[in-house]
């Protein structure tokens, strides 16, 4: 079954909660049903390579990058 139909299939069970049960619920498995969002940029090409560099960084040895929370305490 492709991504779609998944997500229309959750979706019709989501909408089939009463809407006095689970008022917290709903609003969540909404969200995760959701398409995510596309963020257009005008980023040159150096600098999707400089995010794809850093990205592959991570995968390969999260220890060796510096969090926010460590340099913004400093």
């Amino acid at each position: 079954m492709e991504v779609a139909a998944l997500r229309d299939e959750l979706r019709s069970y989501i909408d089939a909660l009463p809407d006095h049960s689970l008022p917290a619920l709903k609003p969540l498995l909404s969200f995760l049903v959701e398409t995510p969002p596309i963020i257009e940029t005008d980023l040159s090409d150096e600098e999707n390579a400089m995010i794809e560099e850093s990205l592959a960084e991570y995968k390969a040895d999260p220890s060796k990058i510096t969090s926010w929370a460590k340099i913004r305490r400093t």
